[in-house]
């Protein structure tokens, strides 16, 4: 079987990132506005305080999937040996918002995602230290590893031209049901 890797963030969810950035700043911002991977930059020079209002939030609760994720990983975990590879650490934020994002994300794969096990969530900051048959994801830097590179399409990764995907063996995918198409022959 071939390892595949999927993303959580982006991928699998947009989870409440801008959703808490909005709470917590007083605004309406909205994804499709954004270009910045790291919704937290909107807090400017706020971030301490933002991260201290982090503490007792779960960006995950509620959160909902991403149209059709469901039932086409439920399928592709059929075919492939499928693994969900996620980074949880926040740059530039207090540990122990990192260290329960952890936790949230493990529960929230396990109540989105039951026909998973926890065997097959990858907890880690660098995927470019594994070697992915096929991997799906939204950032680029993610991708380079592996074997057929599916690049989702998030309000961060739009910009980014063709030809420069191309050159880097990449493949732009706009839906789950594309995902689905390419992989489930």
């Amino acid at each position: 079987m071939k390892k595949l890797m999927i993303d959580m963030d982006n991928c699998i969810t947009n989870a409440k990132f801008l959703e808490t950035v909005n709470d917590f700043l007083g605004t309406n911002y909205r994804l499709e506005e954004l270009d910045s991977f790291f919704l937290q930059d909107l807090v400017g020079d706020k971030k301490e305080e933002y991260w201290q209002y982090m503490l007792d939030k779960n960006f995950y609760e509620g959160a909902t999937l991403l149209e059709g994720c469901y039932e086409a990983i439920e399928k592709l975990n059929q075919k492939y040996d499928l693994f969900i590879a996620t980074d949880y650490l926040y740059p530039d934020s207090n540990p122990d918002i990192s260290g329960k994002n952890l936790m949230n994300k493990y529960y929230y794969l396990k109540q989105a995602l039951p026909f998973l096990t926890p065997d097959q969530y990858i907890f880690l900051r660098r995927k470019d230290l594994v070697h992915w048959d096929i991997a799906i994801d939204d950032q680029v830097k993610n991708l380079k590893t592996a074997d057929e590179k599916l690049l989702l399409t998030a309000w961060h990764n739009k910009k980014i031209e063709n030809k420069e995907l191309e050159e880097q063996g990449v493949v732009r995918v706009n839906s789950w049901q594309e995902i689905l198409e390419r992989l489930d022959k």
